[in-house]
């Protein structure tokens, strides 16, 4: 069980975390709870000596990077949000390890916060520095801004402006990738990015080809464009329109994530025989790779994903022929749909199943309950009633449709049936401990998850 060590090990190590005092921790601009619950899981988790780590913000967030280059020495540490303040206080938990190389992207959203390009450059420069302090020999690149990506016509000039005063400084300390050169005209047009917010497949694949230099290994992504990169299913869009459920429909767009990572899971190169994670936001948000080492593990959350939206991805997953097929979903059901019988949801839930045994018959599944909120969480009044309810369907239905049932749901609530505290940033989503109990949970007490050969293909 040298495994199950290891990830025990992972979890011990969140009350040990290194934090380092010398830098003044950030304000934050925007989610808060987000940015601060992943810098906690990546604070957690190993960079080992030689990594290859790609540390910033949205730019390299969303993406398993290990997958993207197919090794697991190239790890991500990109988060939605950060600029060079949030980038700057947790650079010295990476530096420490020694890392071969580090990437980084950041400055994005210092630009879309209005701070001088004086600020900006001299925030790079200290990260750089810092990187160089705990690691002399670690080679550093930045990555200029791609100005197409969320910045309105002032802010776009300014970031021109700043890819120019990096690139003439020819420092020696870090070497800057002019990625702009390549990706702003067709992140511009829409060809790699929807509504300018977030790169699409094409556009994904397209930068890592770019870094393919720097990070010394080719991309496993199709670069050349897919069918769904033109015109998006009929299908699809109907979800869409009915993504919000019952909630107002006013003045978001979420339809640009859920696209751009359906996207960005096609434009991957088959994997076969391994273990798919499939599922919302609290499958998204989890570097599986790392929390599961050793095991080829393929992430295909999407956050705010249903069922529904789940269902039409499976030709995707099925593409893949995964030997073992992890799946949690239906929290945004019962979120949206507060007035939708659990009973009809778990009808839906049945045609999901139907369909995963009909296009995925050898693989087999494991259903992981629907995990409790707390008071903390603003979807919280009735929730966990209605997940409770669901959870004993999901139960209940193991036999007929064949498949593991994952109880985490109670590894994961306190006396009052409520998501533990501890486990949590938000009262929904999970923090590093949460996910290190999650994790810990598919390896132990005999459970068949991840336990002999992973990459036996299996016959039921």
């Amino acid at each position: 069980m040298k495994k199950l060590s290891i990830i025990l090990a992972m979890a011990a190590c969140v009350l040990t975390a290194c934090n380092p005092a010398s830098v003044d921790a950030p304000q934050w601009w925007a989610n808060e709870d987000y940015q601060k619950g992943k810098a906690e899981l990546y604070n957690n988790l190993p960079v080992d000596r030689g990594d290859i780590v790609l540390l910033g913000d949205d730019v390299f967030d969303c993406a398993d990077w290990s997958e993207i280059y197919a090794s697991p020495r190239v790890k991500g540490r990109g988060i939605t949000g950060d600029g060079v303040p949030h980038v700057l206080a947790r650079v010295d938990s990476i530096a420490i390890h020694k890392p071969s190389k580090v990437l980084l992207s950041v400055g994005l959203n210092d630009l879309a916060h209005d701070d001088s390009l004086a600020v900006i450059k001299k925030g790079i420069i200290s990260i750089v520095k810092r990187i160089h302090h705990f690691s002399p020999k670690t080679e550093v690149y930045w990555l200029d801004v791609i100005p197409g990506l969320y910045l309105n016509v002032p802010q776009t000039d300014r970031a021109l402006a700043l890819n120019k005063e990096m690139i003439a400084l020819n420092s020696k300390d870090f070497t800057c990738l002019t990625v702009t050169a390549t990706m702003l005209n067709p992140v511009t047009k829409g060809e790699y990015a929807y509504q300018g917010r977030m790169l699409n497949g094409l556009g994904l694949a397209n930068l890592a080809l770019v870094l393919t230099e720097a990070v010394g290994l080719p991309p496993q992504m199709i670069v050349e464009p897919l069918p769904t990169d033109k015109e998006v299913s009929p299908e699809v869009k109907e979800y869409m329109k009915n993504w919000f459920g019952e909630a107002d429909k006013a003045n978001c767009k979420p339809e640009t994530y859920f696209i751009s990572m359906f996207t960005r899971h096609m434009h991957m190169r088959p994997a076969r025989n391994g273990v798919v994670f499939l599922g919302n936001s609290l499958t998204d948000y989890a570097p599986w790779s790392e929390l599961l080492p050793s095991f080829p593990v393929i992430n295909r959350g999407i956050a705010g994903d249903r069922i529904e939206g789940v269902r039409l991805r499976l030709d995707d997953i099925a593409a893949d022929r995964p030997n073992k097929l992890m799946l949690m979903i239906a929290a945004n059901d019962l979120i949206k749909f507060p007035n939708k019988p659990v009973t009809e949801i778990w009808a839906d839930y049945e045609v999901l199943l139907k369909e995963i045994a009909a296009k995925m018959p050898h693989t087999h599944l494991y259903v992981n309950s629907v995990l409790p909120m707390n008071p903390k969480c603003v979807d919280y009044a009735g929730f966990n009633e209605r997940a409770a309810e669901l959870n004993k369907l999901l139960k209940a239905g193991k036999e007929r449709y064949e498949y593991i049932y994952i109880d985490i749901a109670s590894e994961m609530m306190d006396e009052n049936g409520d998501l533990k505290a501890e486990y949590t940033t938000d009262g929904c989503h999970l923090s590093a401990l949460g996910y290190f109990v999650w994790a810990t949970n598919l390896l132990a007490n005999g459970r068949p998850m991840v336990i002999g050969d992973p990459y036996t293909f299996e016959n039921k």
